[in-house]
């Protein structure tokens, strides 16, 4: 038996077992982060979450974490026992009335996040280099001194920037940066740009 969240991952770490239901909604106020913490705690075991939640975003934040299942707790037993022998066989089992919302989040999610790629696509790589430093928090004078630019030169970078992006701020900049994963990088230059810094 366990007394709280983190007693969970201890136990999985300990034991890794098959398989595990839970309420991610009753884990972490509704947030999804319960189930990448037991994926990451203990990747062998298959997620299922048994939950009221209806939410497609919700359950297409599930699935991306790594769930196998997203079940309506009106299910019958013998509908849970089912479902879990499907896991079991590395089967994905959501219930039939958040599936399609669901796969309409994901396709929705995915066409956004191709939007956000292709307009950082259009930046120069010092534009690049700006929006990927912005994006980690630097103000304009880091990332002056991290580039070895004036503060006036990379105001001037962070407009176009803002222009290219379709935002009018460098904060909507940066959460577009974050969804693009920039915040992870360390603001080299993209492959695909070998030629001179303009």
């Amino acid at each position: 038996m366990v007394h709280g969240f983190e007693d969970l991952l201890a136990a999985l770490r300990r034991h890794r077992p098959d398989l595990l239901i839970l309420d991610p909604v009753i884990a972490s106020d509704g947030d999804p982060g319960p189930i990448a913490a037991v994926r990451h705690a203990s990747p062998e075991t298959a997620v299922i979450a048994l939950t009221a939640e209806t939410s497609p975003t919700a359950v297409a934040a599930a699935l991306r974490a790594g769930a196998a299942g997203w079940l309506l707790k009106t299910i019958s037993l013998a509908e849970l026992v089912e479902a879990v022998r499907g896991v079991l066989r590395e089967e994905y089992r959501v219930a039939p009335e958040v599936l399609s919302p669901a796969l309409r989040a994901i396709l929705a999610e995915d066409r956004a996040s191709d939007q956000v790629t292709e307009l950082i696509r259009r930046l120069t790589p010092r534009e690049y280099q700006v929006l990927a430093y912005a994006t980690q928090g630097l103000s304009s004078r880091a990332i002056a001194e991290r580039l070895g630019l004036a503060d006036s030169t990379v105001r001037k970078y962070i407009q176009r920037v803002l222009t290219k992006l379709q935002v009018h701020s460098i904060l909507a900049a940066a959460a577009l940066g974050r969804q693009a994963g920039l915040e992870k990088t360390d603001a080299v230059t993209p492959l695909r740009h070998k030629r001179r810094m303009p």
